[in-house]
């Protein structure tokens, strides 16, 4: 446990309050940098992050009081006085952003999917951040040969979500219809977090928390299934997909891959070929193995550059 960064007499700066702070400020300067490289209106930027940073935290203490009846006993005075910055809901913060983002930002006629794809990323780095800090925060870490059988939600999160802030910094690099970062950000989150309570379930991972809502139904399962599907048609209507298209383009697959069984099961060849491939697996999954591990070299020492210059250190 790493309980403090900093002890002047009596007090002490904890460190998911170092991480939490240090988070925010490096979420707002590449926010900034990211809508300046993008032409907006720095006023419009600043405005959307204190009225989306207001509502995130009226919303965040409303998701935390209406989902935990049991500690706040739905008492007017317990709302506001208990556990004051313990007591914030990640759901309702983002539930609070996404409202006052499109009210405002419809306001301003701007495009909210435009202004939101420019945070995405960097919302990403925060709750790596944010999540690491909880982690080193947590009075359960212990580094032993037992780390990875009893693995720290906060973690395992901080993992996945530093992963997905540099993969969408290589995303960028290629134009994209408006709303996919964001969209990207609603999917992979709610996925990260359905994929934390399974694995929880399982014991794998620990220091999943999610209350009951009617003592029958996970808050965190309900909230990031609504997100998961608000991303998705979010993301398949701003692509501008075709329904019919694409259920003919599904139909099509099926009768292809049902074809391919079929000639597997009466066909000699086809059956040596499929023998074949299974026989070479260990060699061709080497040869992708390798493949892959210098794509993903390239592609970290190119976005290691890019992150420079985001920061403004490279030219």
């Amino acid at each position: 446990m790493i309980p403090a960064f900093l002890t002047i007499g009596n007090f002490a700066l904890p460190t998911i309050s170092f991480f939490l702070f240090f988070g925010f400020l490096l979420f707002l300067f590449l926010f900034w940098r990211a809508a300046k490289h993008e032409f907006v209106d720095e006023a419009v930027v600043f405005d959307t992050i204190v009225i989306c940073l207001l509502s995130a935290l009226f919303f965040a203490r409303i998701f935390e009081f209406a989902t935990h009846s049991d500690v706040y006993k739905w008492s007017f005075s317990n709302f506001f006085f208990l556990n004051p910055v313990k007591g914030l809901s990640l759901w309702g913060a983002i539930f609070g952003s996404i409202v006052s983002g499109i009210l405002y930002l419809k306001n301003k006629k701007y495009n909210f999917w435009q202004v939101f794809d420019l945070c995405a990323a960097p919302f990403f780095l925060f709750l790596a951040i944010y999540k690491l800090g909880l982690f080193l925060g947590s009075k359960d870490v212990v580094l032993n040969l037992g780390f990875f059988k009893n693995l720290q939600n906060s973690f395992f999160q901080a993992i996945l979500f530093f992963v997905l802030f540099w993969v969408l910094k290589r995303l960028e690099r290629k134009k994209r219809h408006a709303g996919f970062f964001a969209s990207f950000f609603f999917v992979s989150f709610s996925a990260i977090s359905l994929i934390s309570l399974f694995l929880d379930k399982l014991a794998i991972l620990a220091g999943v928390e999610s209350s009951q809502i009617i003592g029958i139904l996970s808050s965190q399962a309900l909230f990031a299934t609504v997100l998961l599907l608000f991303g998705g048609l979010s993301w398949y209507i701003l692509a501008r997909r075709k329904v019919k298209e694409d259920t003919k383009g599904l139909l099509a697959l099926f009768l292809l891959i049902l074809f391919r069984a079929k000639r597997i099961l009466t066909s000699v060849s086809e059956a040596d070929e499929i023998a074949r491939s299974i026989v070479l697996l260990p060699y061709n999954f080497a040869i992708f193995a390798l493949v892959f591990a210098r794509a993903a070299g390239k592609e970290i020492i190119s976005s290691f550059f890019d992150f420079m210059h985001t920061l403004g250190i490279k030219k």
